[in-house]
């Protein structure tokens, strides 16, 4: 192990956050982030966790534990947890608008908000309903890494969606896993479904896409993306967040205009008891078009990825059927 890997260990195991150790060290957290994979692949055990300041601490592990792909786990500072809600970037297709990315992130910042949920489409991927500005898959996903904002305070927690998976299902592209590999702050958590524990509590992200078949999950709180529209209800006790678009994909008559959701949850004792929602516009400005507030009587069961998904549908190649290198190979002519 290097040297800096020895002190990064080091300050690793004093239970300092990755941003106070690029700032002991006077690093870029990202090659802090690096420098810690490094010395997670070398054999070291810590887990994840997430801090609603927008910190990302690696605490030591000493109980073997089966790895949860789509779930993170959030720790509180006091009872309450504020995050911004957006969806369906569709990075790479015509219609996309870094822009307003970028405005959402300045209003984070001002109204320290340090958790952003991305519900998912971050990229177009390999379809779309109109023209796309970059039609390679691989090529959208370093766009992002390059475009994507960036603020050492504030963490994006990422459940990708059918056209994101797209990329993986056609050519074997793993959004997820590079996002995770080259940006600490861009935290994804699996295709469809995502779980976020906060506390004693949990809430949902969920993004339809091929072969993931979901059982039914009541009384929780659920954020969906994909319908690029927004819409707050309660459905026999389960609360239902449809996240609107940031993008110029709006061609629904009752989202005209791009947007984002301000959630805000209060707990007592570890659980969920209100939740306060404020449905914004993106456009030339962020404008506050209406709120509301819930009183939450949820299941507060800890659900685990395997109380919610079913077995997903694998695809067998067919002898007639062109192997994935020769599809990516075919339409990017290579």
């Amino acid at each position: 192990m290097t040297d800096i890997n020895k002190i990064i260990l080091s300050k690793m195991l004093d239970g300092k956050s990755v941003g106070e150790i690029a700032r002991d060290l006077n690093k870029n957290p990202i090659h802090i982030h690096r420098r810690i994979k490094q010395i997670i692949n070398s054999g070291y055990a810590f887990t994840r966790e997430i801090k609603d300041s927008g910190e990302i601490c690696y605490n030591p592990e000493y109980a073997l534990k089966i790895p949860e792909a789509n779930t993170a786990h959030i720790k509180l500072a006091d009872n309450h947890f504020k995050a911004m809600l957006i969806s369906d970037l569709h990075l790479g297709n015509e219609y996309q608008n870094i822009r307003y990315l970028n405005m959402i992130y300045d209003y984070c910042a001002k109204e320290g908000i340090h958790i952003i949920i991305n519900a998912g489409d971050v990229i177009d991927g390999t379809f779309s309903k109109s023209k796309q500005k970059i039609d390679n898959p691989e090529k959208q996903i370093t766009y992002t890494i390059k475009n994507y904002p960036f603020d050492e305070n504030i963490l994006n927690l990422i459940c990708f969606g059918n056209h994101d998976y797209s990329a993986f299902e056609n050519f074997s592209i793993d959004i997820n896993t590079m996002l995770n590999s080259a940006r600490p702050d861009l935290i994804g958590l699996g295709f469809g479904i995502s779980i976020i524990n906060i506390e004693n509590d949990q809430l949902f992200i969920k993004h339809p896409i091929n072969n993931l078949n979901l059982k039914t999950i009541n009384r929780k709180l659920i954020i969906c993306g994909h319908k690029h529209k927004a819409a707050i209800y309660d459905k026999q006790g389960t609360l239902l967040i449809h996240v609107p678009s940031l993008s110029d994909l709006c061609f629904d008559s009752k989202q005209k205009k791009p947007g984002a959701i301000i959630m805000e949850l209060s707990f007592n004792k570890g659980l969920m008891r209100t939740g306060y929602f404020e449905q914004l516009l993106v456009s030339g400005g962020i404008s506050t078009i209406c709120e509301s507030e819930f009183d939450l009587d949820l299941n507060h069961d800890l659900l685990t990825e395997d109380d919610v998904i079913e077995k997903a549908k694998v695809k067998t190649l067919q002898s007639r059927q062109m192997s994935q290198i020769d599809k990516f190979n075919e339409r990017y002519h290579r």
